[in-house]
């Protein structure tokens, strides 16, 4: 008999002592699946108050820094979108991640006619990803807007070989 006491005890004291992180587990999923809503309506504001509250606790920085990155240039404002891509950056990505970071910062730069920077990015995507075309398509439309057509047709030309398609881009 007092063994089982004993082992109820033990039991309930393990459940009170994991009762604090199943509670705080409940509270993260229940602010993801608001901030997923409210982006699949379009709520770029409440998305990103939710967001921003998730990172608060701490949950795949990386990830949550991306997604805070690409809804606020969505909303229109850079800055702020600039400092969550390179803060997820700065976090363990995997590939995908990582490329959809370097390429929005290489778009922001692009907007921002800050082409040497521009090109950089979409260079690093390149060496992430060999056959990266938004990383191609980037490159090319920097390298048009700088007056570097023969750069930006090769870029081009790139892609048409990855497709293999039977035209060749010439100026």
């Amino acid at each position: 008999m007092t063994k089982r006491i004993w082992l109820s005890l033990l039991c309930c004291m393990l459940l009170l002592s994991a009762w604090p992180a199943l509670a705080a587990d409940r509270e993260l999923k229940i602010i993801l699946s608001n901030a997923e809503k409210a982006e699949q309506k379009n709520d770029l504001v409440a998305a990103i108050e939710s967001y921003l509250k998730v990172l608060e606790k701490n949950y795949r920085p990386g990830k949550i820094h991306l997604v805070l990155g690409r809804l606020y240039l969505a909303a229109g404002n850079e800055p702020e979108a600039e400092k969550h891509l390179t803060q997820a950056l700065e976090q363990k990505l995997n590939q995908e991640e990582q490329l959809s970071g370097q390429s929005l910062l290489g778009a922001i730069n692009y907007h921002r006619q800050d082409y040497n920077q521009a090109i950089e990015r979409f260079k690093n995507c390149i060496e992430i990803k060999r056959n990266y075309e938004v990383a191609y398509l980037g490159l090319a439309k920097v390298y048009k807007d700088m007056q570097m057509y023969p750069e930006a047709l090769k870029e081009l030309n790139v892609i048409r070989r990855s497709k293999k398609l039977k035209f060749e881009y010439n100026l």
